[in-house]
């Protein structure tokens, strides 16, 4: 097979790829996903107006999609029956898929260990990826939804691990103290330097001066 030919064939082969997820996206019922998407977007909106209960609602609902991908999978993952599956490829891909929405929580919340989490996503769901689709190619007919279904998912789930760990923490602060540079500017130092005190009482007094004056202004 000469240059030509190889090119060609890589080619279809990527076009097929990426034809099977936007077909997939159009027609995949993922419900599961989707309810908890909707959650996430719904906290990211209550954190980024400063209204109660975001990061709440959040972590409760990251936390719980990461413990369903991780005990649940073979449930999630079959396509109509839990026959039609890879059982061993649904479990696997649950503990490596269970990983990504951790990592989440965490760089929304600017926790300590985001980027490692999101490290070891962008590592190993791109496999799972192309495991899914290569095994996809060769499957029985009445596993072809199934391993569509996997594609779709791992892939969506690895764009988001990629770009959270390529998106600074800094970006995401200032998207949501974008009403207020100075206190923006103080969580960015503070919370991409945890260790350094002046940082911390330099932001810990002004957090403090806006709750006084808050307070003050709702006394009157």
């Amino acid at each position: 097979m000469d240059g030509t030919s190889i090119r060609f064939h890589v080619g279809n082969v990527a076009i097929e790829f990426f034809t099977n997820i936007h077909n997939g996206l159009n027609d995949h019922k993922m419900k599961t996903e989707k309810v908890f998407g909707i959650l996430v977007m719904i906290s990211l909106l209550f954190k980024w107006m400063h209204w109660p209960g975001g990061s709440l609602i959040l972590i409760l609902s990251l936390s719980t999609l990461s413990f369903l991908y991780l005990v649940l999978a073979f449930y999630l993952f079959c396509d109509k029956t839990l026959s039609n599956q890879n059982i061993a490829l649904s479990i696997v891909s649950g503990i490596f898929l269970s990983i990504i929405p951790i990592a989440l929580v965490f760089k929304f919340q600017y926790w300590p260990g985001a980027k490692v989490m999101l490290l070891l996503a962008c590592l190993t769901s791109p496999v799972l990826v192309v495991l899914s689709w290569f095994l996809g190619r060769e499957a029985r007919e009445e596993l072809k939804g199934y391993y569509k279904n996997m594609v779709i998912r791992t892939a969506v789930l690895s764009s988001l691990a990629v770009l959270f760990f390529f998106l600074p923490s800094a970006v995401l602060i200032n998207m949501q103290y974008g009403d207020d540079p100075e206190l923006a500017k103080l969580k960015v130092l503070h919370y991409t330097h945890p260790d350094n005190e002046e940082y911390a009482a330099e932001h810990d007094a002004y957090v403090e001066k806006l709750d006084s004056t808050r307070l003050n202004n709702g006394n009157k």
